[in-house]
């Protein structure tokens, strides 16, 4: 593993990052940007003279200029996954910042409507069936995902996942790397992790309809809990995609128990002052937030249940099930957690 502090002024880049709160950087052709909550912004820490040195300082350490790459790098204070990708424009380098020590979040934190709560719960003990979490690229999926599987944590049970990449580790759960090479080799793996007798399976996201087919079939009546993620705008356009690529619809509707759909919007700083006229509160911007009026993110959380309508929508392959992400995102906008602009941003047509 390559150590930042082998370069001072990647460190120093790193470093003045982070005082920003960023969670990515991004280089390329002499301009850097960062991502702060979900936003990219631009980057002045460094010049475009020694951003070019820093790219090309860690390109010559990697050895690869003609293809894609990934490395992890050490650092203090956070790990750092380095990932180049040449451009038309030279190569193009992305520095993804996670906090070292990360622990998944509790399911009590998860903001799970009251009464979807206690149904996630008796599902996730009930160690059978399927449970899907959907949502776009950045959503927040995975971080979902570790909570389900941190409340069912168990000595006295077999937990595994297939991941690409894992994105920390959780005590107790065999976490299994499976870069993405193809549907076969996909569903051989899965098979393989089915043979060591687990409790609890978890596959980080679904892309192909064979893939769909494994995750069902471990989600029926003699398998496992089974968690998965999924690329999907809302919980029932997930289901509609599962029929869409050639999943038997019966077997889909036997397995499924729920499924979380949720978008992350920005949280409002503490800042923020009641706005006349509007429901909740509106940014303002202090030092705190670097003056964005918003400190953080927040989740908008959506739990569509299996019911004996939605079990017979799905057979008949006509999903009339409603998306509550909206209904979700005015409750937190009510609560004053985040501000109307985010909800029109992220949930303009669900």
């Amino acid at each position: 593993m390559m150590d930042v502090s082998d370069d001072p002024l990647l460190e120093s880049m790193l470093d003045a990052a982070l005082a920003q709160r960023a969670a990515a950087v991004y280089l390329c052709d002499g301009v850097a940007s960062i991502r702060v909550d979900g936003r990219i912004e631009a980057f002045a820490a460094l010049t475009g003279a020694q951003i070019d040195a820093v790219i090309g300082g860690i390109q010559k350490r990697v050895g690869v200029t003609d293809l894609p790459w990934a490395r992890p790098f050490s650092h203090p204070h956070v790990q750092v996954l380095a990932y180049g990708a040449p451009t038309a424009r030279g190569p193009r380098l992305t520095l993804r910042l996670r906090p070292l020590n990360r622990r998944p979040r509790r399911l009590s934190t998860l903001p799970l409507a009251p009464e979807a709560r206690p149904a996630v719960d008796a599902i996730l003990h009930g160690l059978r069936g399927l449970i899907l979490v959907v949502g776009p690229t950045g959503s927040g999926i995975t971080e979902t995902l570790y909570a389900l599987l941190d409340h069912v944590r168990s000595p006295d049970r077999a937990i595994l996942t297939m991941e690409d990449p894992i994105e920390y580790s959780i005590p107790g759960v065999s976490q299994v790397r499976h870069p993405r090479g193809g549907v076969a080799p996909f569903v051989q793996s899965a098979r393989g992790l089915l043979r060591q007798d687990p409790d609890v399976v978890m596959v980080d996201e679904i892309r192909a309809r064979d893939e769909a087919n494994v995750v069902v079939q471990c989600g029926l009546a003699s398998g496992p809990l089974t968690l998965a993620g999924m690329r999907a705008p809302s919980a029932p356009a997930a289901i509609r995609t599962f029929l869409e690529i050639g999943v038997e619809p019966i077997g889909l509707a036997d397995a499924l128990r729920g499924v979380i759909a949720q978008r992350l919007v920005r949280r409002l700083c503490d800042c923020a002052v009641p706005s006349p006229g509007v429901v909740g509160r509106a940014p303002v911007g202090c030092p705190a937030c670097g003056h964005r009026g918003y400190r953080g993110r927040v989740g908008v959380l959506d739990w569509l249940p299996m019911t004996s309508a939605l079990h017979e929508q799905i057979v008949n392959g006509e999903i009339q099930a409603a998306c509550g992400l909206r209904r979700r995102g005015e409750a937190l906008v009510a609560e004053g957690a985040t501000a109307q602009a985010e909800i029109e941003r992220f949930l303009p047509s669900v």
